[in-house]
């Protein structure tokens, strides 16, 4: 098995001993690229189970599944974000503003929490 703390150690050293960081910058700037990579790994990973989800749903139904965006169809999650996110934002009337407009963003930290 793999020892990461070869890995930690040599960046904390370079961080501290090379770029000549505080405790305080050193341990913040390894936190943040932490959380990123833990993020970063978890989309990767929701991609790629919404792929096979596709296929393995048109396999069940005799067609071919996603095909149009990449080779395969491997860009196809990848356009369904995009064409999600310029998409209008429009807000319900007579909805809690707040709560309607964090509501995303607290379904969002439970998910990485869980993960």
């Amino acid at each position: 098995m793999f020892d990461f703390s070869i890995v930690t150690t040599w960046f904390d050293s370079l961080l501290r001993e090379t770029c000549g960081l505080s405790s305080f910058w050193a341990i913040l700037i390894e936190c943040v690229l932490v959380g990123v990579f833990i993020l970063a790994m978890y989309a990767i990973l929701a991609i790629l189970l919404i792929f096979m989800e596709r296929k393995v749903c048109a396999a069940f139904q005799c067609r071919l599944g996603p095909m149009r965006v990449g080779p395969w169809g491997i860009f196809q999650v990848i356009a369904d974000v995009l064409k999600m996110l310029i998409k209008e934002i429009f807000a319900v009337d007579k909805a809690d503003k707040l709560l309607y407009s964090i509501a995303p963003i607290l379904v969002l930290i439970g998910s990485v929490g869980a993960f």
